[in-house]
């Protein structure tokens, strides 16, 4: 685990984590049209709610899993499972867009 020193470093870092939510926040949007499904933000970007069968329900947790190629290459993914948990249930979405 890497810790900040210095007020640089921290703003740094900070930085770096609002730039990996945004790109994980945006993927998960691209991957939900991907499906024709519609969703709800916040003012940060954050996904709030989906329309999962006709309902809007809320959003409790967003996973992202690489899937890897079959035979094992652990350097090689294939596209990324998306893992959505609402109140009822779980949405599962596999997608081969990349992750940017």
């Amino acid at each position: 685990m890497v810790h900040a020193r210095s007020p640089g470093q921290i703003k740094a870092m900070n930085q770096r984590a609002d730039t990996v939510i945004n790109q994980k926040n945006r993927f998960v949007i691209k991957v939900l049209q991907q499906y024709g499904m519609s969703c709800e933000t916040d003012i940060n970007g954050m996904i709030t709610r989906i329309n999962a069968h006709g309902d809007w329900v809320p959003v409790r947790k967003l996973d992202i899993v690489p899937v890897p190629k079959e035979g094992g290459e652990a350097d090689k993914v294939v596209g990324h499972e998306v893992l959505i948990y609402t109140d009822g249930e779980t949405v599962r979405l596999f997608s081969e867009i990349k992750v940017r």
